[in-house]
């Protein structure tokens, strides 16, 4: 007589006001969204570190014997950091101008940007270089990055970064360090794990309480699973986003033509 019961149960839950929260309650994130989405932001650069490496990364007691010249002159550590440089703002920037200063035992050998017509100048001052643009456009809608590489001989952190100015600021994004990074990564793990809980729960429940069959396939088993499914898919898709952007190059080094 229960299993009867199910499907008139299932209906009429269509028919109370519970479908109409949810619907309430996805426009109103949906709205909030695109307020946000459109509201307007501070004039602020983004100085984004996307990568460092050093090519003579091997103990001291062989570093030694190897010889790097650069331009003829003899160098002990040849490094490089790319960076990524963008308007997150939602007005346009004209001739910004800023300072990356390294360790002052570290000399910036050369330093390279893209894309060609950004028309950027670069002053070099042994550890600092100057950066200036003729202009910046906000991110949101024209999708302008201006990739930089800097060539160095020594350290490549920390990275210091200085500019500013009428209306317009600059936030540094420095790379995450170890422990950050396995933080980060341990904090991504336990979410994971506590939505498939909620998710696998929340499943079984809804099962019961409308008389779902193991097997069945149909279009409400869909409505109920959304709860728990959409929680999971946003977090995969958000890593394999995140996993993707890391790994693709924006052309900032140098490459061999």
């Amino acid at each position: 007589m229960s299993l009867q019961n199910q499907p008139d149960t299932w209906w009429h839950w269509l028919y109370t006001n519970a479908p109409a929260a949810w619907l309430s309650a996805f426009l109103a994130v949906v709205s909030l969204l695109v307020v946000l989405r459109t509201k307007k932001k501070p004039r602020r650069i983004v100085i984004r570190e996307i990568s460092r490496s050093s090519l003579i990364r091997i103990w001291p007691g062989v570093r030694e014997k190897i010889q790097v010249t650069f331009g003829g002159s003899q160098i002990r550590t040849l490094a490089q950091v790319d960076l990524e440089i963008f308007n997150e703002g939602s007005e346009f920037i004209e001739s910004p101008e800023f300072t990356l200063t390294l360790p002052k035992e570290t000399t910036i050998l050369d330093s390279h940007t893209s894309p060609d017509d950004a028309r950027t100048e670069r002053r070099i001052e042994h550890n600092r270089v100057s950066i200036r643009l003729p202009h910046l456009n906000p991110f949101q809608e024209h999708r302008q990055i201006v990739a930089v590489s800097l060539l160095v001989d020594g350290r490549t952190w920390p990275l210091r970064i200085a500019g500013g100015g009428q209306g317009w600021s600059v936030r540094h994004c420095p790379l995450p360090s170890l422990k950050q990074r396995y933080w980060r990564d341990s904090l991504e793990l336990i979410i994971l794990f506590l939505v498939t809980v909620f998710g696998y729960s929340y499943l079984r429940w809804a099962q019961a309480k409308f008389g779902v069959g193991n097997w069945e396939i149909s279009w409400r088993v869909l409505y109920l699973g959304l709860p728990a499914l959409v929680p999971i898919l946003t977090i995969i898709a958000l890593r394999v986003w995140k996993t993707k952007r890391e790994s693709r190059r924006r052309g900032a080094g140098w490459v061999d033509t």
